[in-house]
């Protein structure tokens, strides 16, 4: 029985029936990731993106794949043409929000994207954290702490949430959880983007 090959099969599967489903977006890109196979599967989104030029989903894993390789414009120009094909793809929303919120773009329209993502993902602990970073961002610390503290609530072991959190609590001057919570992002991952 080949693990990852049944794990690969089941995601795609996913994706295919629900092109708005971050979680099966992120779990296959991880796979890739892990099993250092971006290139073949770059190429393989790349084809389905020109078999099915109109599919969000499609455009969406082929920017998920660039994104994860560092190649972020490309990732970028991928999510502006998902939400061309569906103004309300929320996994091509949050990440493209993601991406302008991390790299210097506008926390305008960020907020606007991370908007759409969590309308159509409210549950999602990545968009969760998406908007609060943001809200975070802009300077709108109150509002970045409800969407921060749920991103925590559904992934706990997240330092990077944890992280986010700690700093908005930080910005609000709750000083007693912001301690706790960036303590807890160190525990969980003393080496994260941050730490």
């Amino acid at each position: 029985l080949n693990l990852p090959a049944k794990a690969e099969e089941s995601w795609r599967a996913l994706v295919s029936v629900e092109p708005g489903n971050l979680d099966a977006y992120l779990a296959l890109g991880r796979l890739y990731y892990q099993q250092k196979r971006m290139d073949p599967a770059i190429a393989e989104a790349e084809r389905l993106v020109q078999q099915q030029p109109g599919s969000a989903g499609a455009h969406t894993m082929l920017g998920y794949l660039l994104e994860l390789q560092g190649r972020t414009r490309e990732a970028q120009q991928q999510y502006l043409k998902a939400l061309e094909i569906d103004p309300r793809s929320a996994a091509a929303a949050n990440n493209l929000a993601w991406i302008y919120a991390t790299h210097g773009g506008n926390l305008d329209s960020a907020l606007q994207l991370a908007q759409t993502a969590k309308a159509g993902l409210p549950e999602s602990p990545e968009v969760s954290d998406t908007l609060g970073w943001i809200c975070y961002e802009k300077g709108l610390r109150d509002v970045a702490v409800g969407p921060l503290e749920q991103a925590v609530r559904t992934a706990p072991v997240k330092a990077i949430y944890h992280f986010h959190l700690g700093m908005a609590y930080l910005a609000t001057n709750d000083w007693a959880k912001a301690r706790t919570s960036l303590q807890q992002a160190l525990t969980l991952d003393p080496n994260f983007n941050g730490a």
